[in-house]
């Protein structure tokens, strides 16, 4: 509206607007002025995009290395207070971002593909005015050839894991086999040595009856001979009282010979005597190396209990030998006088 319709005719104190649609009307101090608003559609600007990463030109829908900047200039051809606003999205954000300066920098881009649309504000709606798409490549470590290499890796990681699980496998079969033929064998032992415990035990059985066998054969016989040499004894000396019957000497004489003990019934005798009391024996013998085999002989008769008397035909000396004998065994055991011969033995 040119100022020459309404110069000084504005009511400024009482201004009063009427509006008719897009028809507004205004008083005046001499009437009214009509003022019709319309809404002047922008033309959408002529864009001119231009990309450019590490300094190399870069083509709509082309591709650009991974991990690298990309800088968008956009040109409208417009300046001044008609410049268009103009705003851009990337990919499918809902987010309009102000373009300053005419450029968009990007940085840090995953890889794949990107759109970036562009548009104008018109005040109030965004309209796309254009777009621009380009490919961020897959970084080193994804590209085909190290794809290759770690299934490559990984097969041979699998391979020697299933190599080594088998061997642990197969060295645990073997490892059981060997426990199972350890146990087998220790199994076999304990069998075979109870087996062979059982046979001494059965062997010790047989030889203690068979050193009470003896044992009963040498008492036995040493009565015997004992009964023998007393016979002997008392008929020598009914013989010696009557020396007027020689002939009747004689025949005593030859009987007594028959009666008596000849040489191989003497060495069994010993033989059996010395196979049971074999171990006290040797630990007489041990103790005291000075005894004589007489002195040995001795000591077995006095721990089998025997007295002077019996001990005398045995040893083939008198009863007062015998006492003698015994007396000359204390010097050599060193025993006091009120210890007792036959228990001191018996506990050797």
């Amino acid at each position: 509206i040119q100022e020459k319709y309404y110069r000084g005719k504005i009511i400024n104190d009482n201004l009063k607007i009427f509006k008719n649609g897009n028809n507004y009307l205004l008083n005046l101090d001499d009437g009214f002025i009509s003022l019709q608003l319309k809404n002047e559609t922008q033309p959408s600007p002529v864009l001119n995009i231009e990309a450019f990463s590490a300094g190399n030109l870069v083509k709509n829908k082309s591709r650009i290395k991974y991990n690298s900047e990309l800088k968008i200039g956009v040109i409208s051809g417009i300046f001044g207070f008609t410049k268009p606003s103009l705003f851009y999205k990337i990919n499918d954000s809902k987010k309009f971002i102000l373009i300053k300066n005419g450029s968009i920098v990007l940085n840090n881009l995953n890889s794949g593909t990107h759109n970036i649309a562009i548009y104008h504000f018109d005040g109030s709606n965004y309209n796309q005015v254009s777009g621009f798409e380009f490919v961020v490549a897959k970084p080193w470590y994804f590209s085909f050839w190290m794809i290759l290499l770690y299934m490559a890796v990984l097969g041979t990681i699998l391979y020697f894991y299933y190599k080594w699980n088998k061997m642990r496998y197969t060295q645990k079969l073997v490892l059981q086999e060997e426990e199972l033929k350890h146990q087998k064998k220790i199994l076999e032992m304990e069998l075979k040595a109870e087996n062979e415990l059982n046979l001494q035990e059965y062997e010790k059985h047989i030889l203690e009856l068979e050193l009470q066998t003896k044992s009963s054969e040498v008492t036995g016989k040493s009565l015997s001979i004992a009964k023998q040499s007393e016979m002997i004894e008392n008929i020598q000396g009914i013989l010696d009282s009557e020396s007027d019957f020689n002939k009747l000497k004689s025949e005593i004489r030859k009987i007594i010979k028959a009666n008596s003990i000849n040489k191989h019934e003497w060495e069994t005798f010993e033989t059996n005597l010395n196979q049971i009391h074999n171990e006290f024996i040797i630990n007489l013998s041990k103790k005291y190396p000075n005894l004589t085999s007489k002195d040995v002989k001795l000591c077995v008769y006095l721990k089998m209990n025997l007295s002077s008397k019996e001990i005398a035909p045995m040893m083939n000396i008198s009863f007062r030998g015998v006492e003698l004998h015994r007396y000359r065994l204390r010097k050599k055991l060193n025993l006091f006088q009120d210890e007792n011969l036959s228990k001191f033995l018996l506990s050797i």
